[in-house]
């Protein structure tokens, strides 16, 4: 019979460590690409939900008048 050699405690840590690192960079990527498409995704649907309620009026009457009140404050004494 032959005898079976088992892995090391140390080789085993060695290589959980290197699985680890070559990995955990895909992780942390895969993760920020799944945070980018949410995002993407929940402002297409707020402008879409925007749109539908006519709030997108609203919404540009209120940036026109932002962007006045810092053109008058820029302009005043």
């Amino acid at each position: 019979m032959t005898k079976s050699t088992y892995p090391t405690k140390y080789q085993l840590e060695h290589l959980k460590k290197r699985i680890n690192n070559e990995i955990d960079p895909l992780i942390d990527q895969a993760q920020l690409s799944v945070k980018s498409i949410v995002a993407d995704l929940t402002e297409s649907a707020e402008l879409k939900l925007a749109k539908k309620i006519k709030a997108d009026v609203v919404i540009k009457e209120l940036e026109q008048e932002i962007d006045q009140k810092e053109i008058h404050q820029r302009k005043a004494p």
